[in-house]
């Protein structure tokens, strides 16, 4: 069975063991995904803080609800050493290519950036395309930008 995973997240659900019986996944296609959750969490600058889709609350929200611990500081500790919050710390080397695309105002653009390094580190084959000026979430308008990462993608599973 060969398969392509299309997905919005780069979590522990890549795990080999976590596929169907028999199943290779030929590519995974990611789009804008989450994959280290301090590194947004932090970005301060102007241009995120109220980022369209992902304003900085909700930033908070998805970080207080899936890092455990009491404090601030137990939480960071854990989202930057814990491979089921970023599971590119247990190594990337079985992890099949992949086609990862986001917008430059995109609030999780600098975990994704530090992401892509590391998987090229870790000598997997990574493409990126970096869409200027778009948010999170910019699939869902009707611009320029969305109808050609939908043609992208389209042309990736064909």
């Amino acid at each position: 069975c060969m398969a392509t995973l299309m997905r919005d997240s780069l979590d522990s659900h890549l795990q080999p063991t976590k596929l169907p019986e028999g199943a290779h996944v030929e590519q995974l296609i990611l789009i804008y995904p989450s994959t280290m959750m301090d590194l947004y969490v932090k970005d301060k600058s102007p241009l995120m803080k109220d980022a369209i889709l992902l304003s900085g609350p909700v930033k908070h929200w998805f970080f207080n609800s899936y890092v455990p611990g009491e404090t601030l500081v137990e939480k960071r500790k854990l989202a930057n050493s814990d491979r089921r919050l970023c599971p590119l710390l247990g190594g990337a080397k079985h992890l099949p290519p992949m086609f990862i695309f986001y917008g430059t105002i995109d609030p999780l653009g600098p975990g994704i950036a530090v992401a892509v390094e590391m998987l090229k580190k870790n000598g997997c084959k990574v493409d990126v395309n970096v869409y200027p000026g778009q948010p999170h979430g910019f699939l869902v308008y009707d611009n320029a930008a969305a109808k050609a990462a939908v043609k992208e993608i389209v042309a990736r599973l064909q």
